[in-house]
């Protein structure tokens, strides 16, 4: 009966819901008399008659589930909020008929209808969550109430066309042949209703995924898509058949040459996948493309990423941004961040700080931690807003409260100075450490100057070297400065000069000036290394080039004593001159000792 079809298709998304309170299920007696035209047979009629008086039942239910969800007043009256409560109020509707006559003219029907408000209340409640699965449900289920409510009112139609007197034959017969497309429709829908019986009614003692297989086949091969995309899904998983890669892509594709928009994602991760089929790329570009052209906000992203990446298509940062600013406006957080960096980089779009940080503040307000870390960092530099540290604060916290190791050593940072907030050293060292203990090298190297410092927390050498080389290890030149004073001084850690060297050499290379300048000392006193007067003098030269005054001064003495470098007093004059003006007092000495001026 294709009441049966309309409840079961609407159940698809209750089937993971269970509660522990008991069902009371509530009988309603209803009658309805159908006038039967040229075109209807018993059956048709039957069907009709069934759906009409569900439709009937559904009014009287709505004022009583209206009044119980739990919904704010202004939603209450929307048309969407009363079109949710008719989807979903109709998916608890089981209709079985008592008494039926047929004599060609009229079509007489008595059913009796079961159906729990209590029930349907509870469950509707629980889809009024603001969370992606409610909204996914609540979306499929309104699909499938409007495939039947659609087929229902394009039979009206029909007949009404059909009883004006008009028409031309070939018009006339056009209808007709119309309304037994739509009366085939009908029982195609009758034969999905029984597979969703089987594969969605779990309580029931004659659910079987065999079963409900076969029926979605047969529905299948009549071109029913939801069917179709079912059926492929069973496939996939192995659900009552035999798992099939294959044949899953076969009725996926099906299912997405009639525009059913979920085949057409599936479809395009088993190419993107080589799922089933050849790997091929532009294949998945292809799909996500349809899909996305339905309005799907979240492969419209996907798409946007292929399209900047050139996967699948020629990278086209425009196209990106397009579909980027397409998703963004459904108020896809992600697609929200992404047009935000697009607009602060000038990716595919003029550079605009304004409207990057007008997207950055849509996506962290939906909580998307890079978002707020962004919106942050906006806020601090007064980019794209009036600088404003406090609001700086809170997007870092925000963002840090989710686990972002950059905000969180951010965070750590303003308490530590104070910045937008009361300074704070505990609540600095607490961010520093989490940061730290995400890997973040910033982090790293604050905590460990904290625990070297006693800042915050109790003074532990042992875990200021702990993290130093936590630090030094991902490269970061300042940690293993650091960590070669700590070897060098012995402190948390056995002093060893050679490690000394080792951690200066390091950093040096990487241009660090502090540790350039340690390293010219060790090599000038043979410390942890042979002593080299050359190699001195190229990393005093490398640190004095980056206005380090010690380094100038010793670069200086050694071309005045001509120590590892031919005697030079023009060039000591100019180094030890670099040094006085520096501010080092014995610069200002060596100068006036040795009447550098006259040089």
């Amino acid at each position: 009966m294709l009441i049966r079809s309309i409840f079961t298709i609407l159940l698809v998304c209750f089937a993971c819901f269970s509660f522990a309170s008991k069902s009371v299920m509530k009988e309603y007696i209803r009658e309805y008399t159908f006038q039967v035209g040229d075109a209807d047979s018993k059956v048709t009629s039957r069907q009709i008659s069934m759906q009409e008086i569900k439709v009937e039942l559904l009014g009287e239910l709505g004022t009583y589930i209206n009044s119980r969800v739990q919904v704010s007043e202004s939603n209450r009256n929307t048309d969407v909020f009363q079109q949710e409560i008719t989807a979903l109020t109709a998916g608890f509707v089981r209709v079985e008929m008592m008494e039926e006559h047929f004599n060609g003219e009229t079509y007489y029907l008595k059913a009796k209808l079961f159906t729990d408000p209590d029930e349907i209340i509870r469950r509707i409640n629980l889809l009024g969550k603001n969370d992606k699965k409610s909204k996914n449900d609540k979306t499929k289920l309104i699909a499938a109430y409007e495939e039947s409510k659609n087929l229902r009112e394009e039979l009206n139609y029909i007949r009404l066309e059909l009883k004006k007197a008009n028409h031309s034959d070939k018009k006339q017969s056009q209808l007709l042949q119309k309304y037994s497309e739509e009366v085939k429709k009908l029982s195609v829908l009758h034969i999905v209703s029984l597979a969703d019986d089987y594969y969605f009614h779990r309580k029931r003692k004659r659910q079987s995924y065999a079963k409900a297989a076969e029926y979605y086949g047969k529905s299948a091969n009549q071109g029913h898509a939801r069917a179709q995309f079912i059926l492929a899904s069973m496939y996939h998983r192995g659900e009552g058949v035999i798992q099939d890669a294959k044949q899953a892509f076969h009725w996926y594709q099906k299912a997405a040459k009639q525009g059913n928009v979920k085949a057409q994602i599936n479809l395009a991760l088993m190419y993107d996948q080589g799922d089933g089929v050849i790997e091929d790329t532009k294949q998945a570009f292809h799909w996500y493309k349809k899909a996305a052209e339905q309005g799907d906000a979240e492969v419209q992203f996907t798409l946007g990423m292929m399209y900047h990446w050139g996967d699948g298509v020629i990278e086209d940062t425009k196209q990106a941004f397009h579909w980027f600013q397409k998703a963004a406006e459904q108020g896809y957080a992600e697609a929200q961040f992404n047009l935000g960096v697009f607009y602060e980089g000038g990716i595919g779009v003029i550079q605009d700080a304004k409207q990057a940080f007008h997207w950055y503040q849509k996506a962290a307000e939906q909580g998307y931690a890079e978002a707020q870390f962004n919106l942050g960092l906006f806020y601090d530099g007064g980019i794209g807003a009036i600088q404003d540290t406090k609001q700086a604060f809170h997007w870092f916290q925000k963002a840090a409260e989710q686990d972002h190791a950059k905000a969180q050593f951010n965070l750590g940072v303003f308490y530590e100075y104070g910045i937008g907030v009361i300074q704070d050293a505990k609540q600095a060292f607490h961010w520093y450490q989490k940061s730290a203990k995400q890997g973040d090298v910033g982090a790293q190297y604050d905590l460990g100057i904290m625990y070297k410092d006693g800042k915050g927390v109790i003074q532990d050498a042992k875990q200021a070297v702990h993290w130093f080389l936590k630090a030094a290890d991902q490269g970061d030149a300042s940690s293993q400065n650091t960590l070669g004073v700590m070897y060098f001084t012995g402190k948390g850690v056995i002093q060893d000069t050679k490690q000394a060297f080792h951690w200066y050499q390091k950093s040096a290379k990487q241009g660090h000036v502090g540790a350039q300048f340690n390293l010219g000392v060790m090599y000038i006193t043979g410390k942890g290394v042979i002593q080299d007067a050359k190699q001195a003098f190229h990393w005093y030269q490398k640190a004095a080039e980056q206005g380090d005054a010690e380094s100038q001064f010793n670069l200086g003495l050694l071309y005045l004593n001509g120590h590892g470098v031919f005697k030079d007093m023009k060039q000591a004059k100019k180094w030890i001159k670099k040094a006085k003006d520096n501010n080092l007092s014995i610069a200002s000495k060596t100068w006036n000792k040795y009447e550098l001026w006259k040089h």
